[in-house]
């Protein structure tokens, strides 16, 4: 691809904050599944069950990407073009998946040295990094929009409860089992956030499919279109991938990638 090109289509969207076009967009998707293949395979190698563990020592690190993309929303942060290239999807989620594996590393020499739980090392320096992060700007912090807030809340619980239940009463491992349910909820998660506040509070969606959607159908939409999309994607990747650890990782970068879209969403809004 040509350097204009390259300019164009990656540079300028993340200096100017524009949002996704068709080729970012599939560039961010192809690497997003390769840095999965990739810890698969390490995990595989390494003999390291992939289980809701891995998906609970993930947490500190989505939400600090998140806090940290929200506090970019709200300028917290004097920006330079370095920290718009860290700060600004998709450096700061590379920044996030850095500083996991970073701590991944830490967790695995002290599972091999001392025996100790590599996801609660994980998880550990996860939450100090977190810590850190909300410390930089606890002064500035302000929480003006609880009521979206709270709708959002029953929003999301109401469908998480009725899915579960619907999984139930269906005999559906995939709504039930502990990794597939997370993928459906933190999906949720995103679409509720979404619908919410643009229904709420105005504003525009940056990805380019859910903004012609939402333009064209209403913010309610995108709900329903992740509902329609992602129950029959999970439901079929339980019935079709064998290889558990292969789709228990695969399913973990589902509910990454909508719990953290959703929760910069939901912290951008109380932040307000």
């Amino acid at each position: 691809m040509p350097l204009s090109l390259i300019k164009k289509y990656f540079i300028t969207p993340i200096l100017i904050d524009s949002g996704y076009n068709v080729f970012n967009t599939l560039a961010y998707a192809i690497l997003a599944i390769l840095i999965l293949y990739c810890a698969y395979k390490l995990f595989l190698k390494l003999n390291i069950k992939v289980d809701i563990k891995l998906f609970y020592a993930t947490l500190p690190f989505i939400i600090f990407g998140s806090i940290m993309r929200a506090f970019v929303d709200h300028g917290y942060f004097q920006m330079t073009p370095v920290r718009k290239f860290l700060l600004i999807s998709p450096g700061i989620w590379l920044v996030s998946v850095f500083l996991f594996f970073v701590a991944f590393g830490i967790g695995y020499w002290s599972y091999k040295k001392y025996k100790l739980d590599i996801w609660k090392i994980v998880g550990l320096i996860g939450s100090i990094l977190l810590i850190f992060s909300i410390g930089l700007v606890a002064s500035k912090l302000a929480f003006n929009q609880l009521y979206g807030a709270a709708v959002i809340l029953a929003a999301f619980i109401g469908l998480c409860i009725a899915i579960y239940l619907a999984g139930i009463y269906g005999k559906i491992q995939a709504f039930t089992d502990k990794v597939g349910f997370a993928a459906i909820a933190c999906q949720l998660w995103d679409g509720v956030n979404t619908s919410t506040i643009l229904s709420f509070y105005g504003g525009t969606e940056k990805h380019f499919v859910p903004r012609w959607l939402i333009e064209n159908y209403g913010p309610w939409s995108f709900l329903l279109a992740k509902l329609a999309l992602i129950l029959p994607a999970i439901y079929l990747l339980y019935k079709y991938v064998e290889d558990k650890a292969l789709r228990n990782t695969f399913l973990i970068g589902i509910a990454i990638l909508g719990l953290g879209e959703g929760m910069r969403n939901f912290l951008s809004l109380i932040l307000a």
